[in-house]
């Protein structure tokens, strides 16, 4: 396990189950409930046990997450700058509503 600390923010590479929830966390969070970006559309085919996060922890409380996994083919790729765009799309029209 990769630990760097940033004062009281502790840098992990998610490799542990308690991890993946701290990731997991972080994205309920934010996209779910913030943004109201359905689980299903948020969780995809690309979570699972081959999925790889990195996980910002301040004191014991979850923060911040990245998830990485590899794009077999030019195909996936453009599938997932499509999801980028819509999630822009839908947080600009949530800031231009409040």
């Amino acid at each position: 396990m990769m630990v760097n600390e940033m004062d009281d923010i502790k840098t992990l590479r998610a490799t542990e189950t308690w991890q993946r929830a701290g990731a997991y966390s972080v994205r309920i969070q934010g996209m779910n409930r913030q943004h109201h970006i359905s689980l299903e559309e948020e969780f995809d085919e690309h979570d699972g046990d081959k999925s790889k996060y990195i996980v910002l922890i301040d004191d014991t409380y979850p923060v911040a997450t990245c998830r990485f996994y590899e794009l077999p083919n030019i195909e996936e790729s453009i599938s997932a700058a499509e999801r980028s765009q819509k999630l822009k799309s839908g947080l600009q029209n949530s800031a231009i509503q409040k």
